[in-house]
């Protein structure tokens, strides 16, 4: 048995490692990488040098550094110069730090993390459910269109949904056997969970709840107690503050700037939710959930938590618990991008639908039978991936008809943190004369691709470009109008994502 396991341990990482590593760099910068990679290769250099009291420490509060210390030991690889001045390189900003625009190394740590997340919950789903289960849940999670593609980026999300996966499964094993060893564990994975984004603090939402569900269904046993989730959280604060210790010297810098980003600044996020520009409703995560899911596991999953209710068992609801704790996340303004504020929802969601797929194959008394199920599924989600690549994060399931529909009728927005730039602004580089104009029509500005021979601008009609990149999330946020360009220039390039149109390339005619 432990043979087997192992053997399907070492299938499900290679599994998931391969299909991020395949294609790492293809789908181009996203917004936050940048700002990511900058800050955690500047806090290790700070670090090596011993500046400790450098204002650095606690002048960029959002999010807590985790995330940043862990790119940013990598991004020594991908780091290539300072540069004081506006850099041809990286125009548009004053005073950067220049790393390659494929952070290749940067992202093997997200890749890392992925990849042992589907390990983790393979685990869950084995001790607490099934081989079966557990082997289906992991490779649920390893196929996910829209996490794999987080899971292929510097991003604050892959890490959060491994140590989030982490914090739940040291927090079941505790209430499980109840040793001061898995407390600290869980107090300190807890830490380490706060320590990637602020958010996080829905871990005592989890914590706490589970509490009660036991005393629902362990009325007679007194061995947990609220003792011993105030030391989890006494042992996560400690954690937190010795990893950086900012917020205990400038406390009220502290205070303020959280207060100000997730209670008192902006409103609710203009976002673009079947056709009708909006501020982000109170149940967009719902609606970004039933049409990013691909419609076999939303199904399964659904089918998965209705067993689980009905099973009522402390486990059971454990697992519900677990995926609805994220959507909490409705209650702050700042909804928006579909389902990366709630990311913490795929462990769980794998395990459901596993759960649920378990309930459908049980009458199978045939294993061949089951493991063909098995392959069936891996293989659905297989080529929905290899549909929509690289652009996972643009996935759309069924229901709404796919991507090319949602890009059809302008249904949500595409291209939303910015991928999609990297071949455009690759094929510019590669056409256009040397110091040739480039006018930008997009949003973000910094994710494109840049090349030092060519001079860029943002787009102004009464200008005339050589060339002109415009994306489509710049057309659906901003309004860009891109017909009026066809009288000057001509379209010589198309970005694609499944039928739908992510960026073009103009020519001067």
């Amino acid at each position: 048995m432990r043979v087997r396991i192992l053997i399907i341990v070492m299938l499900l990482f290679v599994l998931a490692f391969s299909l991020r590593l395949w294609n790492l760099n293809l789908a181009g910068r996203t917004w936050d990488e940048q700002s990511i990679i900058e800050k955690g290769y500047n806090l290790v250099q700070l670090a090596k040098s011993g500046d400790f009291l450098n204002s650095y420490w606690y002048s960029h509060p959002d999010h807590p550094p985790l995330a940043s210390y862990i790119y940013g030991l990598a991004a020594t690889k991908d780091f290539i110069k300072y540069d004081k001045t506006e850099s041809p390189s990286y125009p548009f900003s004053k005073g950067a730090t220049i790393f390659q625009y494929d952070l290749t190394y940067s992202r093997l740590v997200a890749v890392l993390f992925s990849s042992l997340a589907v390990i983790l919950v393979f685990f869950i789903g084995l001790r607490y459910f099934s081989l079966l289960t557990g082997l289906t849940a992991g490779l649920i999670l390893a196929l996910m269109p829209q996490f794999l593609g987080y899971s292929q980026l510097v991003d604050n999300e892959t890490l959060i949904t491994f140590f989030f996966t982490a914090s739940a499964f040291s927090y079941l094993l505790f209430f499980e056997k109840k040793t001061k060893l898995l407390l600290a564990i869980a107090g300190i994975l807890t830490g380490l969970t706060l320590e990637l984004k602020q958010s996080n603090i829905l871990l005592f939402i989890l914590l706490f709840g589970l509490f009660f569900l036991w005393r629902r269904f362990h009325p007679k046993e007194k061995t947990i107690r609220i003792k011993h989730l105030i030391a989890i959280s006494l042992i996560a604060v400690a954690t937190y503050v010795a990893l950086w210790p900012m917020p205990l010297f400038h406390l009220q810098t502290f205070i303020t700037f959280n207060y100000d980003t997730w209670f008192r600044n902006g409103g609710r996020i203009p976002e673009l939710l079947f056709g009708i520009h909006m501020g982000a409703p109170f149940l967009f995560y719902v609606v970004a959930f039933f049409v990013t899911t691909p419609l076999v596991i939303l199904l399964l999953t659904l089918y998965g938590a209705k067993m689980a209710f009905r099973k009522m068992t402390w486990i059971t609801w454990t697992m519900l618990l677990w995926f609805a704790v994220p959507f909490t996340m409705s209650l702050f303004h700042d909804r928006n991008q579909m389902v990366r504020y709630i990311v913490e929802f795929y462990a769980p969601l794998a395990l459901l639908a596993a759960i649920g797929f378990e309930q459908l194959v049980k009458n199978f008394k045939k294993t061949s039978a089951v493991i063909l199920l098995i392959a069936g599924l891996a293989l659905y989600l297989l080529l929905l991936d290899v549909n929509i690549s690289p652009y996972y994060l643009d996935y759309y399931n069924e229901l709404v008809g796919g991507t090319h529909m949602v890009y059809q009728y302008k249904l949500f927005f595409l291209g939303e943190w910015g991928q999609g730039l990297r071949n455009p602004g690759i094929y510019v580089a590669k056409h256009a004369a040397k110091n040739s104009l480039i006018g930008l029509a997009i949003d973000p500005t910094l994710t494109v691709y840049y090349s030092p021979q060519l001079k860029y601008a943002l787009f102004n009609p009464k200008q005339k470009y050589d060339y002109v990149i415009v994306n489509y999330f710049d057309v659906l946020r901003i309004g860009f109008n891109e017909n009026a360009l066809k009288k000057d220039y001509k379209l010589v390039y198309t970005e694609r994502a499944d039928g739908a149109e992510l960026a073009h390339v103009y020519q001067k005619k």
